[in-house]
């Protein structure tokens, strides 16, 4: 399910914070992604999950982490195709002040547009955790 962001991001995403609705969760006694059924009573968030363990969270998918750090960071970001290579890139900006770098750049090729998403998630990570 690569719509999903897995599960390590899913779970610092969590602890920075999100929690929107999602339409599926990681149950961490066998790590799989599992959609939302009546075993959670219908919990869509991680607020709304039952489970005193701090290890369950949601698993939001990529749009709506992208759109998280974009309403909550002022952080946005765009993955291309570099010109032919048939490898992918991925930049972040921002205007918030808060930030001494405006932008990111990993020009690094990646493989997949999916390979440079997830690296783009771990980027966008890092820069909140160290801001």
């Amino acid at each position: 399910m690569k719509d999903f962001t897995q599960y390590e991001q899913s779970l610092e995403l969590k602890e920075l914070g999100f929690d929107e609705p999602c339409f599926g969760y990681y149950d961490i006694k066998d790590n799989n992604l599992q959609l939302f059924s009546d075993n959670l009573q219908d919990a869509s968030c991680n607020s709304d999950l039952k489970y005193d363990d701090f290890k369950h969270c949601t698993a939001p998918l990529y749009q709506q982490a992208f759109r998280f750090f974009r309403e909550n960071h002022d952080l946005r970001i765009w993955i291309e195709s570099n010109y032919g290579v048939l490898k992918f890139e991925y930049v972040i900006a921002t205007t918030n002040p808060n930030f001494i770098n405006k932008q990111f750049n990993d020009f690094s090729g990646y493989n997949t547009y999916e390979e440079a998403e997830l690296a783009c998630l771990i980027k966008l990570i890092e820069i909140v955790k160290t801001k």
